[in-house]
């Protein structure tokens, strides 16, 4: 009997140990479909997240609820996917109060994920490169405080599978802001040597610098370029290309501003209101030439307003006119008279003329210097070209008064430069001489406007050709990858 007791009692162990295994092995099972499950749904959290970053989309609205119609883009995503996707569905069928991963403390926790590991991407891209190179500058945000922007510029090596360099690619990426609280010299330089300490980004192969030309950053002194110098001396400096070329325009076009802020009262008088605009599309047509608003930073932009006005000068001419005498408001019809009136001056149209030719030249190598895979034989080889075309319309000022009397024709106005009235100036007894005056209003808008203006954009032109080019001889192998 003892023995048959001891071994119900052994069979009934095993039963225990059995069904023990049992829901032990239930147990994993189920954790491991769950953490399965989670797994998936995070992986469609994390892609929902990338597509709204990509296309640089907000991710919620005013009401974070599926009960709201509108509850933002990314809960709208969500639900666009549960129709088609069962793990998805699984997520949104669950209770109230459920974890479902879709809040937005969530959602912040995933973006900062993303960038971080995004970041560590690129240092570590930055990192294996031979050398690069820093363009740093700073801008107020809405909050008006300074941001520090980070951009860095370096050379990619492309390896077959044998490790063999093949080629090199230009990269060149942002690594995000920094605010600013101490705007000297040596505190920006402290900044960015903090920065790239943080980033882990090895000073040793730092090859170059970009920033604007404030004294504070371009100073050969005591500017951050010189202080930046004195850790890295083979970080050559260089004032950006683009900015340099639009402070050249900036400084040319002092002699006619006037005759832009004539450009920027035809587009708002037409933009402000839709009667107007609609008046004027009825002569000029569904054409993709139409007003533009001049851009307020970059004047090499200006250059489409520009030429939309001298295309489009006799429809304006035509809207004015009807406006002028069919309007029933007296502020419109003096506006329209007065727009009309300065448009057709001589002067207008033959700025027009002349300035749309110009900037021609100066847009096409403006526009190339902004491409982030320019290498210095194509930017120096732009600009020159650039000179040399502006050195040559010195002698082209009867060919651009010919095509301007020719619009002016057109709508019936006399080419006549305006004729001021000649100041006169008070003689002493015993002065011999006078100054020279210049009878002809011609001459005297050729020396006043043309050729100051020509001559300040070939000067300031010519000098950042060199700027350029002490770059490219500093590196005397540098050539052109295609």
């Amino acid at each position: 009997m003892p023995f048959i007791a001891s071994l119900v009692g052994f069979s009934q162990e095993n039963e225990k140990q059995r069904i023990t295994g049992v829901r032990m092995v239930n147990i994993e099972e189920q954790i491991r479909y769950q953490s399965n499950f989670w797994v998936q749904v995070l992986e469609r959290i994390v892609n929902i997240t990338l597509v709204l970053c990509k296309n640089s989309l907000a991710f919620r609205g005013h009401r974070e609820s599926f009960d709201n119609e509108y509850n933002g883009k990314f809960l709208t995503q969500v639900q666009l996917l549960a129709k088609y996707d069962n793990v998805m569905k699984q997520v949104l069928s669950m209770l109230n109060g459920s974890i479902k991963y879709l809040s937005h403390q969530i959602q912040n926790e995933v973006i900062l994920c993303l960038a971080t590991h995004l970041k560590a991407t690129l240092t570590a891209d930055i990192n294996s490169s031979p050398f690069y190179s820093i363009i740093m500058d700073t801008t107020q945000d809405i909050t008006k405080r300074d941001q520090l922007s980070q951009v860095f510029r370096y050379v990619k090596i492309i390896k077959n599978e044998q490790d063999e360099a093949t080629s090199i690619e230009i990269k060149e990426v942002f690594l995000g802001f920094t605010e600013i609280y101490n705007h000297t010299a040596a505190g920006l330089h402290e900044e960015i040597l903090n920065l790239l300490e943080k980033h882990h980004i090895k000073l040793s192969n730092c090859r170059g610098q970009g920033y604007d030309g404030a004294n504070v950053m371009s100073g050969i002194y005591n500017g951050v370029q010189a202080l930046f110098k004195k850790n890295q001396p083979n970080a050559m400096y260089m004032h950006c290309a683009a900015h340099n070329l639009n402070l050249v325009i900036n400084d040319a076009v002092k002699c006619c501003v006037s005759f832009f802020v004539m450009l920027e009262d035809v587009y708002s008088f037409f933009g402000n209101s839709m009667n107007r605009w609609d008046l004027r599309s009825k002569y000029t047509g569904e054409s993709q030439i139409t007003l533009k608003r001049l851009n307020p930073t970059r004047w090499a932009g200006r250059y489409t307003s520009l030429f939309a006005v001298k295309i489009r000068f006799h429809d304006i001419m035509k809207a004015l006119s009807e406006i002028s005498i069919t309007s029933t408001k007296r502020e419109e019809r003096e506006e329209a008279v007065r727009i009309q009136k300065n448009m057709s001056s001589f002067e207008f149209v033959f700025l027009c003329v002349l300035l749309s030719k110009i900037f021609n030249e100066v847009h096409i190598p403006s526009k190339l210097l902004q491409t982030k895979n320019l290498d210095l034989t194509t930017a120096s080889g732009s600009l020159e070209n650039a000179s040399k075309n502006l050195k040559q319309y010195r002698k082209m000022f009867d060919s651009a008064k010919l095509e301007a009397v020719e619009i002016a024709t057109t709508w019936q106005i006399p080419a006549i430069f305006f004729q001021k009235r000649r100041k006169i100036v008070k003689r002493h007894f015993d002065e011999l001489s006078t100054d020279h005056r210049f009878d002809s209003s011609e001459e005297i808008f050729r020396i006043n406007i043309f050729i100051k203006f020509w001559t300040s954009l070939s000067t300031n032109s010519t000098i950042d050709l060199k700027e350029c080019k002490k770059w490219y001889n500093y590196f005397p192998a540098s050539i052109q990858i295609n």
